[in-house]
């Protein structure tokens, strides 16, 4: 291969010319523009040169004003941002809006027509008012005027500072493929016509300026202040940029930036003017940005070919920014706090003045082009200056592909999930190039990628323009290179090692070996820990595969020695998935089991008795694929069989009227089965950011009862975060009333309905985690699950709990966040989020003749997450008759407290609708 390779460099050399595009449209720049800090606002004017270099006559050209993606709350841009899970602008107030307006197109001098595009705002059609032959120029003028947007992606304001990207009037590309009008995305960047800039940006001369391109002349502005007033400072100043050779233009604004500046040497000899500005609240790590860049432009120029322009500005952006974006030679990047972060960072965005500045793809269609290019030879920047070798990447990528959500590198940017753009885009991509690195070895690899660079910059290049370029440098493998591009599957680089991996805290260094090199066959063996007011607390591991990517067939082991009654207990699980390619999306295999202690007994002689559950839970879940693979939606069928085994208590006495000489007796036949009990459900839930919602219905049945039950839940999201979610119960009881052939402490009240907060012994599928099961005095019977009625008010020391039914029940739950501002707890020296709560429901006892306490029940207070909601405890404040006269009377003191109650809610999903442990 080597010897072929100074043939092949001369076959590229004379035939790119025939293989790129042979014309290119030309966009020349020249635009004044005011900065008003006060009303945060631009106006401007714009001449642009329009040459059309293409074989067409052309009668419009459709123009970019991107700016008013941020009008309202119905543009392309909002409906990705509320895809992707941000809602930041989608509840912003008008004052963070943007726009751009005040349009007046000439063409040659003539006056000319506007049309709005069928479907977004921030696109227009210029109608000529004379066509443009091939070879022809238009003259186009308009003034224009710019209300910025606060900073939620890329370009506006944040506070004092300013990110003037993507803010003037701009043709769409112009190519063999025809037209390319886009609205404005965060996700998917874009596409712009070649050309020169000469711009001309005033503002007030308390402000530092970076911008793109070299800086020209300035001109003082204080001939416009009336000369018979008093002296006064002059207020305003203008700069002056130019550069050429580049398709955008962008510029930043700040008063206290700090501003270094030198000069950096090529390998080559050639000498780039260097600056990075940056705040003082940001100077402990931007200290060194000036050296970092320096270290990207040399390492860049040595592997790809020097650097395309004379000069290279990196600008901190506001915390608002978030990320990094680069512009033709200027970037800025959101404060980092990482000095190998942010030298890492600044490579990457630096690395965009190749890939996107000198060869400028359509990035809303082959993002991959230039973001997967650029990763590539971050990765190669990152490992020569840290040997960094870990990637975290590299799992969670075969982790989307093992779960088939992966899509090929090919995939437009907009037709993307977050997750996808990131991995597939950015990672998978360099991982395809470094796979062809390893086939041709990296000298080889250097010199494709240096002639590809060289033979089409300052060029719109397109991904069969690659490809060609692969099949002149590798003819044997250029096929199955880009049937790579393709393909969802991984690609052959990134199949995992046969062989097993062990990770384990007792050997650190094992995590970074699995990082670096992925085992097929990974296992976690790590010390657990566990307590519960019976088994006090328990030591054991945790031996698993459970890990990333998910292993089709799944094992978790969890052996626990409980301390207090000197036994093993523990819990294990058992799955196996599948991923169709046709039909469901997922299903699933599984059995679980678990054995804990649920009761304890001391009697007269102070001896201690505890007694343990068994359950084994065998299922199978059922995953629907949705139509559009962005959807958030998921819809799941699942059946799950609760065996369950309990070890009673038989307590006897010697005397009926007194509790002196107990005899008990505790069964300890282990493999009795006590029940079963079966279920059946179909749920359809949507994780979208805004309003979310879950439905479900499922029946449960076994030889004592059935159980029909429907919910749903909806979360209404509040403009400056937080919201109220709604809960609606319903749920009907079937048995046999007449029936007395249950078994020793089963009682038919366990597998009732109730309003009232369901306790331990309620618990009758063992699907909470309780801290005293059985407790009924002390702080630990104070915990509740929240199910069927959803009331947090606990009556466990009546005879029947108020709310109880053994026929029908429905209920409303209401959960409000407070606004930070009227926190009452907000002066603690920690966050810490307080909610309202209030229910009310009714069940079939409260509608029979004679029934007393009234047919609805309600109950509101406080409710106040711990841990993100992992722990609430709740402490009613109002509440209906019959639990007032309850409190009263058991609680004549510190009722506030008594009344208190509490879940632990382990099984808490990710989102705003919490997994109600139908499955």
């Amino acid at each position: 291969m080597k010897r072929l390779l100074p043939v092949l460099l001369s076959l590229a050399a004379l035939t790119a010319k025939g293989q790129q595009a042979s014309w290119q449209q030309r966009t020349d720049y020249s635009i004044d523009v005011t900065l008003d800090a006060a009303t945060k606002s631009l106006d401007g004017f714009e001449r642009l040169i329009y040459h059309n270099a293409s074989p067409d006559t052309l009668r419009f050209i459709w123009f970019h004003l991107w700016p008013n993606a941020f009008k309202n709350d119905r543009t392309a841009f909002t409906d990705q941002q509320l895809r992707n899970g941000d809602t930041r602008y989608y509840f912003a107030g008008k004052d963070e809006h943007g726009y751009i307006n005040r349009l007046d197109f000439r063409v040659d001098g003539a006056a000319a027509r506007t049309e709005d595009h069928p479907h977004w705002i921030d696109v227009v059609k210029l109608l000529l008012p004379a066509p443009l032959p091939p070879g022809g120029t238009a003259n186009i003028t308009t003034p224009f005027h710019v209300k910025l947007p606060y900073n939620f992606s890329r370009g506006g304001f944040a506070g004092n500072s300013f990110q003037v990207t993507q803010w003037y009037p701009k043709p769409a590309v112009y190519d063999a493929s025809g037209w390319h009008p886009m609205p404005y995305l965060d996700q998917g960047e874009f596409y712009g016509e070649f050309g020169s800039y000469d711009v001309r940006i005033t503002l007030a001369r308390a402000y530092r300026l970076a911008a793109t391109g070299r800086p020209g002349p300035t001109q003082d502005l204080s001939d416009l202040i009336d000369e018979s007033a008093p002296a006064k400072p002059k207020p305003l100043q203008t700069y002056r940029f130019r550069q050429d050779n580049i398709h955008d233009f962008a510029w930043f604004a700040d008063t206290g930036f700090i501003v270094k500046s030198d000069t950096c040497r090529l390998p080559s000899g050639k000498v780039i003017d260097v600056s990075t500005y940056y705040t003082k609240a940001e100077k402990q790590y931007w200290d060194s940005s000036l050296l970092y860049a320096k270290a990207a432009l040399r390492f860049y120029s040595a592997e790809v070919g020097d650097y395309p322009y004379d000069v290279c500005k990196v600008v901190q952006g506001p915390e608002a920014f978030g990320g990094g974006m680069e512009y033709p030679t200027i970037t800025v990047i959101e404060p980092i706090r990482s000095a190998q972060e942010l030298d890492i960072t600044i490579a990457h965005e630096i690395g965009h003045n190749w890939f996107y500045g000198a060869l400028a793809n359509n990035e809303r269609d082959a993002p991959w082009l230039d973001e997967g290019f650029n990763t590539y030879f971050e990765r190669k920047y990152a490992h020569a200056r840290y040997r960094n070798d870990g990637d975290v990447e590299e799992l969670l990528y075969l982790t989307l592909e093992r779960q088939k959500r992966a899509v090929p590198i090919a995939t437009p940017a907009d037709s993307m999930t977050d997750a996808n753009y990131n991995l597939v885009t950015y990672f998978k991509t360099a991982r395809w190039l470094e796979g062809i690195e390893r086939d041709l070895g990296r000298d080889s690899m250097r010199q494709l990628m240096q002639a590809w660079y060289s033979e089409h910059r300052f060029r719109h290049v397109q991904p069969d323009d690659f490809f060609r370029h692969l099949q002149r440098w590798t003819p044997g493998s250029a096929n199955e290179y880009k049937a790579q591009v393709y393909r969802q599957s991984a690609l052959p680089i990134q199949r995992l090692r046969p062989r097993s991996a062990l990770l384990t805290p007792l050997w650190p260094k094992s995590y970074s070996n699995y990082l670096a090199a992925p085992q097929r066959n990974a296992w976690l063996l790590a010390p657990a820990f566990g307590v519960n007011q019976y088994d006090r607390f328990m030591i054991g591991l945790i031996f698993t595969n459970y890990l990333l990517p998910p292993p089709k067939l799944r094992l978790l082991l969890l052996p626990l020695y409980a301390t207090g009654p000197k036994q093993w207990n523990g819990l294990g699980r058992l799955s196996y998935s599948m991923y169709p390619d046709r039909g469901p999306k997922r299903i699933e295999l599984f059995t679980a089991a678990s054995t804990f202690s649920y009761n304890e007994f001391t009697d007269d002689k102070d001896r201690r008795f505890t007694a343990r559950f068994f359950k084994v839970a065998p299922g199978a879940e059922l995953e629907f694929r949705n139509r559009d693979g962005r959807s958030l939606q998921r819809r799941l069928l699942h059946w799950k069989s609760y065996f369950i085994g309990e070890q009673p208590f038989r307590i006897s006495y010697d005397s009926v009227f007194t509790a002196t000489d107990t005899t008990l007796a505790l069964n300890t036949t282990k493999r009795d089965l006590r029940y079963s009990v079966h279920q059946l459900a179909f749920r359809i839930d949507n994780i979208r950011v805004l309003y979310p919602y879950s439905a479900a219905a499922w029946v449960q049945t076994s030889a004592y009862f059935t159980r029909l039950h429907l919910e749903g839940n909806y979360f209404f999201n509040y403009p400056k975060g937080g919201g109220l979610s709604l809960r609606a119960f319903a749920g009907k009881l079937l048995y046999d009333r007449h029936r007395n052939d249950y078994p020793y402490g089963l009682f038919p009240g366990r597998f009732f309905l109730s309003m009232s907060g369901a306790s331990g012994e309620e618990d009758y599928t063992y699907s909470h985690y309780f801290v005293g099961r059985s407790a009924f005095e002390g702080i630990t019977s104070q915990q509740i699950a929240i199910r069927d009625g959803g009331f947090k008010m606990r009556t466990p020391l009546l005879s029947q709990p108020v709310g109880q039914s053994d026929d029908w029940l429905t209920a409303l739950n209401f959960n409000t966040s407070i606004p930070d501002a009227v926190n009452p707890l907000r002066v603690l020296p920690i966050k810490v989020p307080l909610h309202l709560f209030f229910d009310i429901g009714t069940q079939a006892g409260a509608w029979e003749s004679g029934a007393t306490g009234g047919r609805f029940l309600f109950e509101g207070g406080l409710h106040l997450p711990v841990a993100g909601g992992l722990v609430n405890f709740y402490f009613p404040i109002v509440y209906s008759k019959v639990y007032r006269e309850y409190a009263q009377s058991m609680y004549p003191k510190n009722r506030f407290f008594k009344t208190m109650t509490f879940s632990i809610d382990l099984q808490r999903t990710s989102g705003l609708i919490k997994n109600q442990r139908l499955f």
